[in-house]
């Protein structure tokens, strides 16, 4: 065999292994992004909470329970009181109902088991982006409708680019932040609140 023809083997070889790996690296990070890690996260929580039931059927408002939204970087969750306050009255006596008189008689919090997970190193606010205009579903899908609450959203980098780079087409009036089904058109309430979403990296990565 000619040296020519061991040339080209070998280039050959060398050419299909780098096609591989990087096929490999691809698949690796493309499969590994939240939209197939994370969307869809449905972990089993210690109290029994329907969403649809409460929000979608009773219509009670998102701000009752995470009553901090407006005002605070998180959300907040509710203590087994604020559940009993209606509770005491509606289905009193039901099982599902107990670990929060047990949790109010005993006054400890409930735990609950994290859904949507931020790094470390990102900084996020709900005050800011509830208080502009953009509602709840956006980030965390159609949660009025959800039996068992799960995670909707991817919430990369790239996700939450998408809005900062054009967040005219994401903000709604702050009347219909809790709800799901706007199409009115809001385009206009970025200039009319001088919203100003800033792509540096300083913005999240503090």
């Amino acid at each position: 065999m000619s040296l020519k023809n061991l040339d080209r083997i070998f280039y050959g070889i060398v050419g299909i292994a780098v096609i591989g790996i990087s096929t490999v690296i691809f698949a690796y990070f493309y499969y590994y992004s939240p939209e197939y890690t994370t969307v869809g996260y449905q972990p089993i929580q210690n109290i029994s909470f329907s969403h649809a039931t409460h929000v979608g059927q009773l219509g009670i408002d998102c701000r009752y329970c995470h009553y901090t939204v407006e005002y605070s970087p998180y959300a907040g969750l509710p203590e087994a009181a604020v559940c009993m306050n209606c509770h005491k009255q509606v289905l009193a006596q039901d099982e599902r109902i107990l670990p929060l008189k047990m949790a109010v008689d005993k006054q400890q919090p409930i735990i609950y088991v994290k859904i949507h997970k931020l790094p470390d190193y990102v900084w996020f606010s709900h005050a800011v982006h509830s208080r502009r205009g953009i509602a709840c579903f956006h980030c965390h899908g159609d949660v009025a409708n959800m039996e068992k609450t799960y995670q909707a959203k991817p919430l990369d980098m790239k996700f939450c680019l998408e809005c900062h780079k054009s967040p005219e087409k994401y903000i709604v009036p702050l009347s219909e932040i809790t709800k799901t089904n706007f199409t009115g058109n809001s385009e206009n309430l970025s200039e009319k609140w001088n919203v100003k979403a800033n792509t540096d990296c300083s913005s999240c990565h503090r």
